[in-house]
């Protein structure tokens, strides 16, 4: 039996030994993460019941000594105070029942279904042996956290350098940008202002051009009608130049007629470049002054000398003079040829022939020209004749042309 005396101490160690065994249980439950709350449970059903036979020390003593094996042998007993009409082992079988439960559980909520403790104090065992495993999975995971700390350290640390270099990159980008931009505005606002200046001079040069365009027009207005008088003067001259020749100098004179056959023979031969077909007017010289007495066409030329017909009028007397219009012994016939030349001679035999007697040949249609010969194409691809400058430009300055068989007169010799 304990004194009264002891009861104070006895009651604190168990209540400190309650205390300790609450928070073992505490921890646990704590770090099992809430997996041994059927534990709390139970301590707290324990220290209920401790608590209770506590307050009843004084009047169970017996119910103590029935308990104190199981909660082992350095723990002093206390003599509950009992109260009327409470029976020792009555009072102590729900606690008892309730420590062996607890006792017998204390495996399963440490994950360590082997652990059965038959009392308390033994039940310290495996509580601080999973502790200490728990403790050690703690250090390993503050390590571990430790380890991951100082990676996410390392990492933010080369986050922060990365993100400071990208922001010096992105600042020397804009800088550039802009730097470009601020280029390139000027570039594009020199470009513009060289785009109006440029504009500027167009629309200068289009009304310069414009201005130049009707002063060309008018210019070529002007040199197109001067060309045309200057045409039409050439045709004029061309005729007032050889009524000239007929109405002053004669071309020739008759050396005989024949009443016979009514042939007349003058004295202009293919050597004077007389061609057949040509027709002469005939006049009587009477004390200085002319006098009309017919017409004569040539019929046949020679050389010295030519055969004619009488078209109309009287007949001719020897020493009769005879004029026309387009003919002139005493100046350079000026051929041009236009195309092949059909018959007995070709080009260049006919250009040789005219060459001996006097005449010229020239390449292309002038305002000197006297007759523009008109002979074949040279081939099918070739233009027609007569769609060829030359025989436009004979055309326009009133020069005499003539088929290519008459060019036979000519070539006599």
């Amino acid at each position: 039996m304990f004194k009264r005396t002891d009861t104070g101490a006895v009651h604190i160690l168990f209540l400190i030994f309650v205390l300790v065994v609450a928070l073992a249980f505490g921890a646990l439950w704590f770090l099992e993460l809430q997996a041994n709350e059927d534990a709390v449970a139970d301590k707290d059903a324990a220290e209920y019941a401790l608590d209770e036979m506590t307050d009843k020390f004084f009047f169970q003593k017996d119910y103590w000594e029935k308990l104190a094996p199981f909660m082992g042998a350095g723990i002093p007993p206390n003599a509950p105070v009992p109260t009327e009409g409470m029976n020792v082992n009555d009072a102590v079988a729900p606690l008892i029942a309730t420590l062996e439960g607890d006792l017998g559980n204390i495996g399963n909520r440490i994950d360590d279904p082997a652990a059965r403790p038959t009392n308390l104090r033994d039940a310290w065992d495996p509580i601080i042996n999973r502790y200490q495993v728990l403790k050690g999975e703690i250090a390993a995971l503050k390590t571990q956290i430790g380890t991951h700390k100082a990676d996410v350290a390392s990492r933010d640390a080369q986050i922060a350098s990365d993100t400071a270099d990208h922001a010096k990159a992105v600042q020397d980008l804009q800088t550039d940008h802009e730097g470009t931009l601020s280029t390139k505005d000027q570039q594009i606002n020199q470009m513009r202002t060289q785009n109006e200046e440029f504009q500027t001079t167009i629309r200068d040069q289009q009304a310069a051009a414009e201005k130049e365009r009707e002063t060309f027009n008018e210019e070529k207005k002007t040199i197109a009608d001067d060309k045309e008088d200057l045409e039409g003067r050439v045709r004029q001259i061309h005729s007032e130049a050889r009524i000239k020749r007929a109405t002053n100098e004669p071309d020739g004179e008759v050396l005989s007629y024949d009443p016979v056959t009514g042939k007349v023979f003058i004295n202009i031969g293919s050597d004077d470049m007389l061609r057949r077909g040509t027709r002469f007017r005939v006049l009587e010289v009477i004390k200085g002054t002319r006098h009309h007495k017919g017409w004569i066409t040539v019929t046949n030329t020679m050389n010295g000398m030519s055969e004619a017909h009488l078209d109309e009028g009287v007949a001719p007397d020897a020493r009769d003079i005879l004029m026309n219009p387009v003919f002139d012994k005493n100046e350079t016939v000026r051929f041009v040829f236009l195309g092949t030349l059909p018959g007995k001679y070709n080009r260049e035999t006919a250009e040789r022939i005219l060459g001996k007697l006097g005449a010229k040949v020239e390449g292309n249609v002038t305002i000197r020209t006297d007759f523009l010969v008109l002979g074949m194409k040279e081939s099918e691809d070739d233009d027609e004749i007569t769609e060829r400058e030359d025989y436009k430009n004979a055309q326009r300055w009133g020069i005499e042309m003539i088929r290519a068989r008459d060019l036979q007169p000519f070539l006599q010799l």
